[in-house]
Parts: structure tokens; sequence; C-alpha cells
């Protein structure tokens, strides 16, 4: 005999009895027809167990709610509304944090001269609270332990936790949860990836992973389907798998710029094509501006000091101004703008020249500011004031932009005593060389303390912001080193000539002060020739194809081992048909990284456009194409990231069971693997039967931090070290 009851009390048969498993924090429910009385003794029950009898199995759903009564259209008939223990899971509020990330450390580098151009990186610890076990925190919470934490709060009083271990090795940092109980569960469920959550006949909550490919072994211990009620089958998808990916990432290239003014050649026009090269510019500070070619700027134009000298004309009673006098005046203390800014105040008022501003533009950007030349920057898509390799992977600092390029301090009332204690002669300024004398960069050469930054990413403006020295005795840098007229460079790049502090030698025609020049002595100005080279990062925009970015091509049999068992049937070269496939990696997960080389300049030169020639093969000069993740590579692995990607892919195209089905009553059958839904029902005829569904089509793809190493998966998440603290 066939029956159904809840707590011993029959259910009419005015309806069918139907209880579903499906996985989620939605809780399942069901309406029961029962006569009046029974109703009642269901109704303020705390717990209600569903009990049906079939004609060759049976099954009990344990651990019940009644919920309420439900409208029914027959007087005779009370109908009332059973739920699982999900429904309760809303009524709880969870707050918590789990590894919540801090940032500690002294902001202080050991080696002085670096200072002021690399950021200090931050260490990264967790707030004591936030750690595991509570109120006693000492390392790291696992995954699986955060799932446990918010279970234990969530679930009704007396139901037990489930298993969460096999989660643990899944990585969780900056967890913070201020939500009810179901949606606390939903969004941890999200960061474990593949894993489910259900509530078995038993009435206790269970844990499973999607991915575990036990669909197909549920599959063979259920009875034969019932005919005409759906079918099973395993189906392949080996013509749509692609034979091959090629994962494209966006190319990020140091780029080397060079600027040179010397006494003879004030200008780097004519350089043949390929070469890096800048010009000094300054804004225009008239309201317009007259070029010496007819062409009319507006005010905050950027124009070169040659295009400036030009237009400038000379100034009243003092003449030209030309690059010398630049340099002289350069030179604090003496105060030659003086003369030039009153100077400019006889321009007739009908000839409006404001020349107070143009010294001011003169002093703000004279080899300071610099503009890369345009066919450079036709071809580059973005600018950035950074090296390509990581400093820190917990935080992802990068290196800054740097300068390589000459310049001076000027001396303190410290500096002179630190001279005069030291026992060495006594220098007004203090010239320091940072320029490669052969223009080599090589790995002892070290930049200039300033700072690198992009004033206009469009036209490629860039600006030296130079700073003090680590210990603070010197507070005032020049743009570059400080001569006495007519002085040469030695062989090692320093000025012979440079001006002194020391009255002894003012017998020998030399000025002790810059605001005390004797007759006949040599004044000191801001030496004649001056280079500089800047490092910076750039992305490509020429060509305009996909030959802007860098591929790295994955074959199925490079991804098979890293699938979990559900998403792995099929996937090898021979089963993969399908026409190659292409797949992009956002910027913002990683890129590939071509360091600056001089002895690789062409190449790079070549893969812009800006030199002829086929496309260079570029996998020699990508830092972080193959191996481990990490700073000493400075970034994560490509190849690996490209094999998760290529494996996500293909795993959501794996052979896989399909379908709906129909058979005799299984009630050992539940969820697991890709089963959607197990539905056990008892019909108003008296058969019973279950109903097994899986969902159709390609799968959601896993996540592609989860198919990723454990080093790779850290560089890119910026996981910090549980041992700190």
């Amino acid at each position: 005999m066939t029956r159904a009851t809840l707590n011993g009390l029959p259910c009419l048969d005015s309806g069918p009895v139907r209880w579903p498993l499906r996985p989620g924090v939605e809780p399942v429910t069901a309406q029961f027809d029962m006569t009046p009385d029974d109703a009642e003794g269901v109704l303020g029950a705390p717990e209600v167990m569903l009990n049906v009898t079939g004609p060759r199995e049976s099954f009990s759903v344990h651990r019940l709610s009644v919920l309420s009564e439900v409208s029914s259209g027959n007087p005779a008939i009370r109908t009332v509304m059973v739920t699982d223990q999900r429904w309760w899971w809303r009524y709880r509020y969870i707050r918590r944090g789990y590894n919540i990330r801090r940032l500690i450390g002294v902001r202080r580098l050991k080696d002085p001269q670096t200072l002021e151009i690399q950021p200090v990186p931050d260490d990264v610890t967790f707030a004591p609270w936030s750690l595991y076990p509570p109120d006693d925190g000492q390392r790291k919470w696992l995954a699986g332990e955060v799932l446990r934490d918010v279970l234990a709060h969530v679930l009704p009083s007396g139901r037990s936790v489930p298993d969460t271990s096999g989660f643990d090795e899944i990585p969780i940092e900056d967890l913070k949860i201020d939500d009810s109980g179901d949606g606390a569960v939903r969004r941890v469920l999200d960061f474990l990836v593949g894993a489910a959550i259900t509530v078995g006949l038993d009435g206790e909550a269970r844990l499973y992973s999607r991915l575990s490919g036990r669909e197909a072994e549920l599959a063979g211990r259920i009875p034969d389907e019932i005919e005409d009620g759906g079918h099973l089958r395993m189906v392949s998808r080996r013509f749509l798998r692609p034979s091959k990916i090629t994962v494209l990432f966006t190319r990020e290239h140091e780029l080397r710029f060079d600027f040179e003014e010397t006494a003879s050649k004030t200008s780097t026009a004519g350089l043949p094509a390929g070469e890096r090269v800048m010009d000094n510019v300054l804004p225009v500070s008239d309201f317009e501006l007259e070029l010496s070619s007819g062409k009319t700027v507006a005010q905050g134009t950027w124009i070169t000091f040659v295009q400036a000298l030009n237009a400038w004309g000379d100034v009243p009673i003092l003449g030209a101004l030309d690059l010398p006098k630049i340099q002289e005046a350069m030179v604090p203390f003496i105060d030659l703008w003086s003369g030039v800014r009153l100077a400019g105040m006889l321009v007739p008022p009908d000839e409006y020249a404001d020349w107070a501003g143009r010294i001011g533009a003169i002093q703000q950007h004279y080899r300071q500011t610099f503009r890369i030349r345009r066919q450079w920057m036709d071809r580059i898509r973005s600018l950035r004031a950074y090296r390509v390799a990581l400093l820190d992977v917990e935080t992802g600092t990068r290196g800054p932009a740097v300068a390589y390029t000459n310049f001076a301090y000027l001396s303190s009332n410290r500096s002179l005593w630190a001279d005069f204690a030291a026992g060495v002669g006594l220098n007004y300024a203090t010239n320091i060389r940072r320029y490669p004398v052969n223009g080599v960069i090589g790995r002892r050469d070290a930049p200039a303390p300033c700072r690198v930054s992009i004033v206009d990413g469009d036209e490629g403006v860039i600006r030296l912001d130079f700073l003090g020295d680590a210990f603070g005795v010197h507070t005032q840098a020049f743009p570059s080193m400080i001569e006495l007229q007519g002085s040469t460079l030695g062989a090692d790049g320093y000025p012979k000539d440079h001006p002194h502090a020391d009255l002894k030698r003012a017998r020998f025609g030399e000025s002790v002060a810059f605001n005390a020049i004797a007759r006949g002595s040599k004044r000191p100005k801001l030496t004649g020739s001056h280079k500089a080279a800047v490092i910076l990062t750039a992305i490509a925009g020429s060509p305009n194809t996909n030959d802007q970015l860098f591929g790295v091509e994955i074959r199925p049999d490079e991804v098979a081992a890293i699938l979990p068992p559900g998403n792995r049937a099929g996937i090898s070269d021979r089963d993969c048909l399908g026409p190659p496939m292409e797949i992009r990696i956002a910027p913002s997960i990683e890129t590939a990284r071509i360091p600056w080389l001089d002895n690789q300049s062409e190449v790079i030169e070549t893969a812009f456009g800006v030199r002829p020639g086929p496309k260079p093969d570029l996998s020699d000069l990508v830092l972080n194409l193959e191996g481990a993740s990490g700073p000493e590579i400075g970034g994560a692995s490509l190849r690996s990231v490209a094999i998760a990607a290529a494996a996500r892919v293909y795993g959501s195209m794996a052979d896989r069971l399909e379908g709906a089905a129909t058979f005799d009553l299984a009630p050992n059958i539940g969820l697991d693997g890709w089963i959607q839904e197990v539905s056990h029902e008892l019909t108003v005829n008296g058969e019973t039967f279950t109903l097994v569904t899986l969902p159709q089509g390609e799968t959601a793809p896993v996540s592609l931090f989860a198919l990723m190493d454990n080093g790779t998966r850290a560089t890119l998440l910026k996981l910090a070290s549980p041992e700190r603290g």
C-alpha cells in the first residue's frame, strides 16, 4: 500500500507528494493536503517527518518545519506548507571579518642612495582579531574553517555542521561579512570554487563539489530508466573544443628616451627614425605667441625652448636671451633674472610680452620638463610612470620610472660643516653624475634622486622633480651640474672647474659667493652640455592589429592534468577538433612585462613599428613568461596564467552527462557533481519514482584563479605571508 504521512498523519491523495533536493541557500518548500484535524496535529510541531511508502521502496525526509497553512478551495481540505532548515538561515545575521589585511612596517630603505627614487613597500600582515582561533589569533583562517564558522552561527540549534575540510586549500583574505545568514553562506561559497550546499533527506546540511565528476557514478547506480520519462546520455563536444588556444596578453614595454643639449647644438631635430629622443619644453605663458614658423599658439601650449627663444626675440637693452644666459641665470643668488624682468617692463604696451611669466616658465621647466617625439607618441597607446617589475607581491608595488641625469646639490650649513669636518674642499654646490659616461646603462648605474611624472600622457610630456638627499644635508637640487665659465668636462664626466666656498681660492680669480662676483672672475653656471635618459613603461598602440599583444599558445594535453574530474572528459589533443581559439587576459590580471635593455633597443623599436622589419619574437625579452611567480621575476608566470585560462575554456566544453530521466524510486540517490535536481515523488495514482535532472549545454567556466599553481595565484591576488604578525 502506498501512502504519505507527516508525523504519521496521512496526506490526502488530492495531489502528488513530491520532495526535491536542490543545491544552494534557497529553501525547498512543498504543500501537502490534509484533513482539518490532521493539519491541526502538525501545525506548531517543532519538527515533522515526511514518510512516503511505495510498492517497492520508501523514503523519509527528516527534520522539516511546517510554516503555515495555505488557502485551499475545499473546506474539507487544509493545505500545509513545509520547508527544510534553509528557511531559517535568513533569520540570523552575521558580522565577521576573516584575515583582514593591514599595513605595517617602517617606511625606510637601507640604501640611502635609492630612498628618493624607490617607494618603500609596506609590510602586510593581518589584524589579530580577524585571525584563527577567534580572540586569540595565531594564523590565517582556512577557507573551510571560515565556512564552518558561518554555518555554526546559521544552522538551527541541534543541527550538525557539515565537513568542510575539502575546501581548506583555497586562499581567503580580506573577507568582510555583514549580511543575513543565507547571504553570508552564499558569499563564502562564492569563494570556494565548485562548492555547493544542500539539505539531504536526513534534514542535515551537506557540502559537495560540483566538479567531482561523481554524477556519472551515481547515474550508474540508478535503476533502468522509465520509458518516455526522459534519458541521460554522455554528450561529446569534441567538434566544439578548439584544437589549440592562443592566450593574448597586453605588452608592457619599458622604453628609454634621451635628451641631449650641447653648447653648439640645442636641438635633437634631424635624428634618424627610431631614435628615442625628447625635447626640453615649456608652456606658453603669453596669451598667445607667434612662432618663427608663422604659427600662432595659445597660452599653455607646450613648445620647445628653441621655439620659445626664437619667438620671444630680444629683451630690451639686454639683447637676445639664449641658452648660455639661461644657464647663468639658473644659478641662485646672482639674481640675473631681476635684470631680465626689469628690462622686460620697457616693452611698449602695444607689443605686449609677459617676461615675468616667461622667466617663471624657464625656471620651472629648464632641463626638467621634456616631450617625447611624435614619431613615438603616435605609436604609444598609453604611458605609465613605473617600471615593469614588481617590488612587492603582497601589495603589487612596482618600481617607479627613473631618470639617469647629472645634477648638483646646493650646499647648506650642514653640508659645509660636514665638508670642513672631513677635511675636504668647501663647495657651494656638489656635482653628482648619474648619466653613464658611455651612455649605456649598466647594473651599477644608479638613477638620479628625482620623481618622474607624466604631465600630459597624450602629448608625451614628462617631468623630473629633483628631491633632497636621504639625510637632509642638501635640500635644494639643480637640474644639471654646475661649472665655472670656460670649464670643460673631464674623462669622468665632471666639470674640471666648479664654484668653491673656500676663501683661499679667491686669489685664483674664482668667486667664493654666488652673489659676490669679483671683476674678472669666472661666473658659475649650469653646464653647457647636458644629457638625460628616462626609463618608463608604455603600452603599444601600433601596429593596429593583434600584433600589439603577446600570445602564448596552449594545447589541450597541457591543461588536462589541472582540470577537476568533472571537467576533464575528452580533453586531449586527439579529441579537440574545433578551430583554434584566441582569448584575452585583461591587463588588470597580468601583462607581458618587457624590461628595457640597451642592447635590445632595435628589437623593441621594431615591435612598436618605429623601425621597419617583420614582427620580432619577444619571447626571450618577456621576463615573466616561464617558470615560477614572484618578485624575483617581476610578476606572475604568463604560461601558468595561460594554461589556467585555457583550462577554464576546455573545462566548460568537457564531455558530460546531460538530460533528465525518470526511474523507479531510488531514495539512495542524492545531489553530487553536476546533478541539478533529484526529486522523489508519489503520484495521485499511487506510483513512486525518482526524477534526476542534469543541466544541458556548456557549464559555467570555473574561476581562473582556482586552476593556477599557488605561486601564480599568490602573486596575482597579492596574498600576504601568514607567518608575519
